[in-house]
């Protein structure tokens, strides 16, 4: 079997202790099918704040556009978390880098739906019309998009790309396990990873990383295929 690449490993799909791991593949056919949705703009969005930033459906219903600015009040390169309630993940930034595809999601989303500082990231449908905003910037409250209905555009969203018994959980451990590689890969602690996802503990990162199915089913190969 041939050797794999360093980001041939970190992109592998598979399960990790029974959680299914998305691979680059999956994410692309996820996308895809966003775009054949009532509101593709705000859906890529929320599929890539899983896969990309590793949020929660609750996180994700939390953001308010200032969480995403930076000190110019444009669109900045991180997701400022610090300030976020809740006791099952702790406060954090995490990166996002300019011009990747997460940052393009949120940029597209600011232009195509205005409002101001505090309003929500991700709007429920009666604000918006055709992927628009009906209303002026701050003339009347927009909603936020509830916890259950962005779990719902996840399931849904995969089911239409084959990807089966997965959902937002799927997303988010797949940020875990990819940016542990990754850290593995560049000799960097795991802590990192750990801070970026919210986890308390750095047993939860590791637990993710220390056993792989698609890696024990290459060793296994290697050791017995003819």
């Amino acid at each position: 079997m041939p050797e794999r690449t360093p980001k041939e490993k970190i992109l592998n799909s598979g399960r990790v202790n029974g959680i299914r791991i998305l691979s680059e593949a999956d994410i692309t056919a996820m996308l895809k099918v966003a775009e054949t949705t009532r509101y593709p703009i705000r859906n890529r969005a929320i599929i890539l704040l899983g896969t990309d930033a590793g949020l929660t459906p609750l996180e994700i219903c939390y953001l308010r556009r200032y969480h995403v600015y930076g000190d110019d009040d444009l669109l900045g390169e991180t997701i400022d978390l610090r300030a976020k309630p809740g006791t099952y993940r702790m406060p954090r930034v995490i990166p996002m880098p300019r011009d990747g595809r997460l940052w393009n999601a949120i940029h597209s989303l600011l232009e195509n739906a205005p409002a101001v500082p505090a309003d929500p990231l991700i709007i429920s449908e009666r604000a918006v019309d055709g992927g628009k905003a009906t209303k002026y910037p701050g003339t009347k409250d927009l909603r936020s998009m509830r916890t259950d209905s962005i779990s719902y555009v996840f399931w849904k969203v995969m089911e239409k790309a084959g990807i089966p018994n997965a959902s937002a959980l799927t997303a988010r451990a797949t940020f875990i396990v990819k940016a542990g590689r990754a850290a593995a890969e560049k000799g960097l602690s795991i802590r990192n990873v750990q801070e970026m996802t919210g986890l308390r503990s750095l047993e939860s990162v590791q637990r993710l990383l220390e056993a792989n199915e698609a890696d024990q089913v290459e060793i296994v190969h290697d050791l017995f295929s003819r």
